[in-house]
């Protein structure tokens, strides 16, 4: 693999999600943590803690899985200007069009839970936000145009972000 493919892989894969979640997060909690922050001493902070680990933790296996879906199965990466040759629809892409961005939404509302933090708070909902307008208007049509009807029917069966759960009716005897 060559230098330069070497850095694309490198900044799609590990800086995007990185500026995301650490970086921007740890911006917002060092210039207003004390302000707008849990106020818990211990014992009390763990809960919290573990609480937001419990959605940090998953959150960072889906990034690393979905990941490496993109580069092994779909030739690309998660960056627009490196995106996937192969429409990936398998793994968590069988439940969700977007569990990277799932992902990544998982890991901030976990740091929202440990911090407490108001404003990192509406970081998630601003990166959200920014994310639903992206993929409606710019991501999913050219998705459409560069995997034409595939696209189409995955895009009519799986839903963007929150998984479909069916509930099977039990038989009544």
């Amino acid at each position: 693999m060559d230098r330069n493919k070497k850095n694309t892989l490198f900044f799609s894969i590990i800086i995007l999600p990185f500026i995301v979640v650490i970086v921007i997060p740890l911006l917002i909690l060092v210039f207003t943590y004390n302000k707008f922050s849990w106020r818990l001493n211990f014992p009390l902070i763990l809960l919290p803690v573990i609480f937001g680990s419990l959605l940090i933790i998953p959150g960072i296996y889906l990034l690393v899985i979905t990941n490496n879906l993109f580069h092994v199965i779909g030739k690309g990466t998660l960056a627009p200007w490196h995106p996937p040759k192969e429409l990936v629809i398998i793994g968590p892409f069988k439940y969700i069009r977007n569990p990277m961005i799932g992902a990544v939404l998982l890991i901030l509302l976990g740091e929202v839970i440990i911090t407490g933090s108001i404003i990192l708070s509406s970081w998630l909902f601003i990166f959200l936000i920014i994310n639903i307008i992206y993929f409606i208007y710019s991501e999913e049509p050219a998705l459409v145009k560069r995997f034409g009807n595939n696209y189409k029917k995955y895009k009519k069966a799986v839903p963007m972000f929150i998984p479909k759960f069916k509930i099977k009716k039990s038989r009544t005897f």
